[in-house]
């Protein structure tokens, strides 16, 4: 097992809020074509690190300026952020693959869960950076099912390397109940009743159809998810087609559930 400190200090000198270290194993629960070993074979390790957003950026939501520095322009910070640490992980001698922190609608795979009466699918990307976060003990699942940090909430995105070395992992966060950081209770579940798609309904899941049809009505239709579906038995692994917006997309990213959620939201 290797220190995972060096590793640690050049994420953060790289440009990271958040860096931690997840063992493989702690994968093994994931779909198949999903896991750490199935994008990097001989994979022992997963680099997990979050940026924030900035705040005042989370206070314009809903505007187009968190659509530009709150989701791509962030995302184009943590390309370069994962290419620099993949780089720096090679110079030790071991494998690193640096993953996109999103990809094309194209390059996802989606399961239809139900046609009818309400269109039920889900979404899954190349990789589960959030997964990543939780398994780093950086943070943990909330009632809206996003990633909530003790720092930022919500308020993150997050990337990923996977690599060869067998490196030294976080302990994971401890708690006594399934939310710890999340408290609904407290907030009264602030992210379902604000969400204007009404896509969570606060048991730990998000409704994938009603927030994406929500953003763009007739564009993101459950034949658009039923096209995506097949198209994944002939186009092989998801993430072969890195990218960053979804290819019909034309509104805005909504992000209410971020702006609302009280977690870390005071400088």
């Amino acid at each position: 097992m290797l220190n995972s400190d060096p590793i640690i200090d050049f994420g953060r000198k790289a440009g990271a809020d958040l860096v931690g270290i997840a063992p493989a194993e702690r994968f093994e629960g994931a779909p198949k074509g999903h896991k750490p070993e199935d994008i990097l074979p001989g994979a022992k390790s997963v680099v997990a690190m979050a940026k924030r957003i900035p705040l005042s950026i989370v206070k314009s939501i809903p505007s187009p300026y968190y659509d530009r520095f709150g989701y791509h322009d962030l995302n184009a910070y943590l390309r370069e952020l994962t290419f620099r640490v993949a780089l720096f992980i090679e110079d030790q001698g071991f494998e690193a693959f640096p993953l996109d922190p999103s990809v094309d609608d194209k390059a996802r795979e989606v399961q239809i869960l139900q046609e009818a009466p309400e269109p039920k699918i889900k979404i899954l990307g190349d990789f589960s950076h959030r997964h990543a976060i939780v398994a780093a003990g950086l943070g943990e699942f909330a009632a809206s099912s996003m990633v909530v940090v003790p720092k930022f909430g919500p308020r993150i995105r997050a990337v990923s390397v996977i690599t060869t070395a067998p490196l030294e992992p976080g302990p994971l966060l401890g708690g006594k109940s399934r939310f710890n950081i999340c408290r609904p209770e407290a907030c009264g579940l602030q992210c379902g009743k604000k969400c204007p798609a009404r896509a969570l309904p606060g048991d730990g899941t998000i409704d994938h159809f009603k927030c994406r049809n929500y953003r763009n009505p007739g564009v993101f239709t459950l034949e658009y998810f039923k096209a995506i579906a097949e198209s994944k038995k002939t186009r092989g692994p998801a993430w072969s087609r890195p990218g960053g917006r979804p290819t019909p997309q034309t509104g805005e990213t909504c992000g209410i559930c971020i702006k609302v959620c009280p977690i870390g939201i005071s400088l």
